[in-house]
């Protein structure tokens, strides 16, 4: 319970940090192209994938080189879409990964950031529901 209190006065900073007047975000880290830091606190992105960039083989790396160009690709391009605009945490509860992050959806001038990224072929939908995924993890390999 003190936990999910945490997540809430967590999830309430990040909100209001965000949405106030509708100013340029500039304290937001991309990590790579799903996940980041929002104010020094670790978010990922939902119900989308994007591909590792990591070294090949590594415990949170890519599968193959394929998957690492392609998550190179999507880091950039989140990095480029994002800079300069407003960002603002919509339309989702509160919830942590099995990382820690805080899962969130970002929307930029009123659209969701996840399905641009679905749109510009750098993401891949990945949908959970209580903590469960609906789907397998996209393979970026094939």
């Amino acid at each position: 319970m003190i936990a999910f209190r945490a997540l809430v006065v967590v999830w309430i900073s990040i909100t209001v940090s965000l949405s106030a007047a509708a100013q340029p975000v500039h304290s937001i880290e991309w990590h790579d192209g799903d996940s980041g830091k929002i104010n020094d606190i670790a978010f990922r992105l939902a119900d989308i994938d994007a591909p590792e960039s990591g070294p090949v083989g590594s415990l949170t790396g890519a599968k193959c080189e394929k998957e690492r160009s392609s998550g190179r690709l999507a880091k950039d391009w989140i990095v480029e879409f994002t800079r300069g605009k407003s960002l603002v945490i919509t339309g989702r509860d509160p919830t942590l990964d099995d990382f820690g992050r805080v899962v969130l959806t970002l929307s930029v001038n009123g659209k969701d950031l996840g399905d641009l990224g679905v749109a510009a072929r750098r993401y891949r939908p990945y949908i959970f529901e209580n903590g469960k995924s609906m789907f397998s993890k996209p393979l970026w390999c094939g």
